[in-house]
């Protein structure tokens, strides 16, 4: 049985955002020195980290609320999957509110929203514990990004079944 229509679209939504998020986080926003510059950066990254977040919130809600058939699987690889599914939303949840927690205690959030001129970003966003955090989870989300992905296909040979097609269109 597949997930239902407005899951699947969450889904794939939310995946090439992810995407974005990490890399450009990773590999564009780190190496952006901390000037005034760098804030529409931040303001979109956290703008898009934000509509991830709600549709994380959203998918929830449909997921819980539909009679999608479980797989069969032994118990142990039941309990991975379930873990591995809370432990990405635990991650999508805690990144999000860790990088709105960074952005108020670091005074970024009111230099955009003031649109600030003259403005001291701190130096390391590792200097705050929930830029610590932040950057922490998000090594951690890839990993079990790709644990997910690895699951998909290692259930699809040794079922020789395609249970991508209960997450697509």
């Amino acid at each position: 049985m597949k997930y239902s229509k407005i899951s699947v679209i969450l889904h794939w939504v939310s995946v090439p955002l992810l995407a974005f998020l990490l890399l450009s986080g990773t590999f564009v926003l780190a190496n952006i020195p901390n000037t005034l510059e760098k804030l529409p950066n931040i303001k979109l990254h956290s703008i898009l980290g934000f509509v991830v977040m709600v549709l994380s919130l959203v998918r929830l809600y449909f997921i819980f609320g539909s009679k999608t058939e479980p797989l069969k699987m032994s118990p142990a690889r039941a309990l991975l999957l379930k873990a591995n599914h809370a432990g990405i939303y635990l991650c999508v949840f805690l990144i999000a509110l860790s990088g709105f927690a960074l952005n108020l205690q670091s005074g970024v959030a009111g230099a955009i929203m003031s649109g600030a001129n003259d403005f001291s970003m701190y130096e390391n966003m590792s200097e705050y514990l929930c830029g610590y955090i932040h950057r922490i989870l998000t090594k951690i989300l890839p990993l079990l990004i790709v644990m997910h992905v690895l699951g998909v296909f290692s259930y699809m040979i040794a079922n020789k079944t395609n249970i991508i097609k209960r997450m697509w269109f």
